[in-house]
């Protein structure tokens, strides 16, 4: 894999981890070269103030052109399966990932990128009594399985992500997040209220952190499977964070259950890129600078 450029192809650009993708602070020295794919055509001008086009998906245009870089971010997410009939959302994600592996079979592709979940490995208490996860989770397993088996049948990379929790000032719908309604309800009422007492942990990185040290990881050229890592937190403690950090009294939280609820503990084992940080000379945002760029997505929200 070249240093100085890669080519990258991007599908799902216009989602929050497209986007992440898209403005993360990347290595200097590499020149960046996207061909973005989303589900509606727009221009996208990055933090460094470079302009790309985002295009409307075509298997046969990307099928057609060499990439140093597959980035298949395309994918109906959780919440999309709260709104169709379980059959038509999973055959709707197996289309978009046979879509994405005849790209790999190609031959075409010099490595492929992949964003998988950490449900496929662990789920808490509540996320086992909704069946919404395990269907995603089996839907990101079949994702994980079929990418793999493409790279080695086309003899190239998969670097593959299991994300736990993320945050970040590209998230598109912040308030479905815990960390985006903590922010939420210290912003307009001063105060937060959590659903119980029970402990929640959590481990938090920014997203355009994550996309640049998957960056590191595809540079290096190997098959690598990590998780998304982070600062680890517990809820109670990440609430009274925001409410400082807003002006608020930390003591301005109520609880709406203070009945015993099932464990929701759901978080990265591995730190990964705590060490690659360290070795590309990295800084991750801390927590504190995490809660301010999820009010700059707050702020965009609301504009």
């Amino acid at each position: 894999m070249g240093s100085q450029k890669l080519k990258i192809c991007l599908t799902g650009a216009t989602g929050w981890l497209g986007q992440s993708l898209l403005h993360a602070n990347r290595d200097p020295l590499t020149q960046y070269d996207f061909d973005a794919y989303g589900r509606s055509k727009s221009e996208i001008t990055t933090d460094s103030g470079t302009s790309i086009q985002n295009q409307l998906f075509s298997l046969k245009e990307i099928s057609s052109k060499e990439y140093d870089v597959f980035a298949p971010f395309a994918f109906a997410t959780r919440d999309r399966s709260l709104q169709m009939n379980d059959q038509d959302y999973i055959d709707l994600n197996k289309a978009i990932v046979m879509d994405a592996a005849s790209v790999i079979r190609n031959g075409r592709v010099g490595s492929v990128l992949n964003i998988s979940s950490g449900v496929v490995i662990q789920k808490s208490e509540s996320q086992l009594l909704d069946r919404s996860y395990s269907i995603y989770a089996d839907l990101k397993r079949f994702q994980e399985d079929v990418f793999a088996d493409a790279c080695n049948s086309a003899g190239i990379p998969l670097i593959n992500c299991r994300v736990f929790s993320l945050s970040g000032r590209d998230m598109k719908e912040p308030l479905k997040y815990a960390i985006g309604d903590l922010l939420n309800q210290a912003i307009s009422n001063g105060s937060i209220e959590l659903s119980s007492k029970g402990s929640v942990i959590r481990r938090y990185m920014d997203s355009r952190d994550l996309m640049t040290l998957l960056l590191e990881y595809v540079k290096r050229g190997d098959c690598v499977s990590v998780e998304s890592g982070g600062e680890k937190i517990d809820l109670i403690q990440l609430a009274r964070q925001v409410l400082e950090l807003f002006g608020h009294s930390p003591s301005s939280i109520t609880y709406a259950d203070t009945r015993e609820t099932p464990s929701n503990q759901y978080f990265s084992s591995e730190n990964h890129f705590e060490k690659i940080a360290d070795e590309a000379s990295y800084t991750l945002a801390d927590i504190t600078n995490q809660i301010t760029n999820v009010a700059k997505s707050l702020e965009r929200l609301h504009s």
